[in-house]
């Protein structure tokens, strides 16, 4: 059975009531939820939390029981991601799922190597080298680098924005973000309010990404 079985998300018992029991659940709807998707749980204390999907390995479970094949599909993919190092790293995965846009019959799951150094062959004739060690390396370029945990980004105006930060973190809010696409490590946003249940850390640290458009006093604060 898996966390998201039987009491695996109950409130007084199970997985939401310790803090790794809850990071077990990040990484499972993480891997199962495509990106925009999301559970909200709450723990023994009432405290609630939000989970953010990403990769969307198995969909199907938002609706109903996820059975061996999902399971499998999750588990696969949540070893594939074990990191002791923390260090960023490309991984190739494929598979016959829509979410993963390939025609292999097989799923497959490897590190290419760190960030630092990685050349990864897409599969489909072109190369994606990443190079760098900060948060942002992979994501953009020249980002604003703040260094409080209590951050706050004021008007970010309507162009592309892209700050980050090393900073010990807990969470984030977005106001008036509508009309464009915020990201935190990759991981799209597109409604205001608390996060809570940030993405995992790359190389160390946040990279905070709001796309060109929607209102210019669209702004992000850190605690």
């Amino acid at each position: 059975m898996n966390g998201f079985s039987m009491n695996g998300l109950a409130s007084q018992n199970g997985l939401m009531t310790t803090y790794g029991g809850r990071e077990v659940i990040k990484h499972m709807v993480k891997r199962a939820y495509p990106s925009g998707q999301s559970v909200v749980k709450q723990d023994q204390y009432g405290t609630s939390y939000t989970f953010y999907g990403q990769i969307g390995i198995a969909p199907e479970l938002a609706a109903g029981p996820c059975d061996l094949d999902c399971q499998e599909k999750i588990s696969a993919c949540m070893l594939a991601h074990v990191n002791n190092p923390g260090q960023h790293i490309s991984i190739w995965m494929v598979g016959p799922d829509p979410d993963l846009a390939s025609t292999y019959g097989q799923w497959t799951f490897f590190a290419v190597g760190p960030v630092s150094a990685a050349t990864t062959s897409t599969g489909t004739g072109s190369t994606v080298t990443t190079g760098g060690t900060n948060p942002c390396a992979s994501f953009c370029t020249s980002p604003t680098v703040f260094t409080s945990s209590n951050y706050q980004a004021g008007a970010l105006r309507t162009g592309a924005a892209c700050r980050e930060t090393t900073a010990s973190i807990s969470g984030l809010n977005l106001s008036n973000i509508a009309g464009r696409t915020f990201k935190v490590n990759g991981v799209s946003f597109v409604s205001d309010g608390n996060i809570s249940a940030l993405p995992d850390k790359v190389n160390g640290g946040y990279c905070f990404q709001a796309t060109a458009g929607g209102l210019d006093y669209a702004s992000f604060a850190t605690w």
